[in-house]
């Protein structure tokens, strides 16, 4: 997925791009750094590489998702 894809579905959609040493991250590590300054967000879309990883979250997608739940 890319950023204008994300977008075109959340207007809200960013791009996180972390530079990181070769192999030291994992999903569990950059989950958190897709939040939207300690506001929850849900992930969209996540890329792990190795010296650089990529992450497109959604604090519209994440609230949508909640509502959601909540009527279930």
């Amino acid at each position: 997925m890319t950023l204008k894809e994300a977008q075109k579905l959340w207007d809200d959609a960013i791009v996180t791009t972390i530079m990181h040493k070769p192999g030291t991250m994992t999903e569990d590590d950059l989950k958190p750094l897709g939040q939207h300054w300690n506001t929850p967000a849900k992930i969209l879309f996540m890329k792990i590489g190795k010296c650089s990883s990529r992450i497109i979250s959604s604090r519209l997608a994440y609230e949508s998702e909640q509502r959601q739940l909540v009527e279930l």
